[in-house]
C-alpha cells in the first residue's frame, strides 16, 4: 500500500510538471555485460520503474507552443531534453509500523535545458512526493478547518 501511494504521487508530479509517464518492472542501472549474463539475471532483481519524458516530445511532432527556441530542439532523441527513471522500492516495516519505501532516480540530459529542468524536478521532488512542502501544508491546514 505505502509503495502503491509513493508511486502515485510520484506518477502525479510528473504529469503536472508536463510529463508522460510509462510505467513498468524492470531491472535498475545500465547494462554493461553481454547478453548472456542478462539472460542470467534473476527475476527478483526487477523493481517498479516509473520512466517520465518532456510529454511535448511524445511521437515525431515538437508541439510549437511548448517550444522557446526552435534551434534548441535540433538534433534530439524522441524523449526531448531528458529522461528521468524512479525506482519505487518497498525496503521493510519500520519498528512503528509504518513501511519503508525508497525511490531511486536515474536522470539523464542531452542539453543544459535538460539539466536546468533535471535540477528543478529533483529539487521540489521530496517535498512534493512527501507533502511536506508549502502548497500541501495549506491545503492540510484548510482541510483541517473545515
Amino acid at each position: 500500500k505505502a509503495c502503491k501511494e509513493v508511486i502515485d504521487r510520484l506518477t502525479s508530479y510528473f504529469e503536472l510538471n508536463s510529463m508522460t509517464c510509462v510505467s513498468q518492472m524492470r531491472n535498475r542501472g545500465n547494462f554493461d555485460f553481454d547478453d548472456r549474463d542478462r539472460k542470467s539475471l534473476d527475476r527478483s532483481e526487477e523493481i517498479f520503474c516509473i520512466t517520465a519524458t518532456e510529454a511535448h516530445f511524445q511521437g515525431d511532432v515538437i508541439s510549437d507552443s511548448q517550444q522557446s527556441d526552435p534551434n534548441d530542439n535540433n538534433n534530439l532523441p524522441l524523449e526531448g531534453h531528458f529522461l528521468i527513471d524512479a525506482f519505487v522500492e518497498c525496503t521493510g516495516e519500520r519498528a512503528n509500523g509504518n513501511m519503508r519505501v525508497q525511490v531511486n532516480l536515474e536522470m539523464y540530459c542531452h542539453t543544459k535545458r535538460g539539466q536546468n529542468a533535471l535540477d528543478k524536478i529533483r529539487g521540489r521532488m521530496p517535498g512534493e512526493v512527501g507533502r511536506t512542502n508549502r502548497r500541501w501544508r495549506r491545503m492540510s491546514k484548510k482541510a483541517d478547518h473545515q
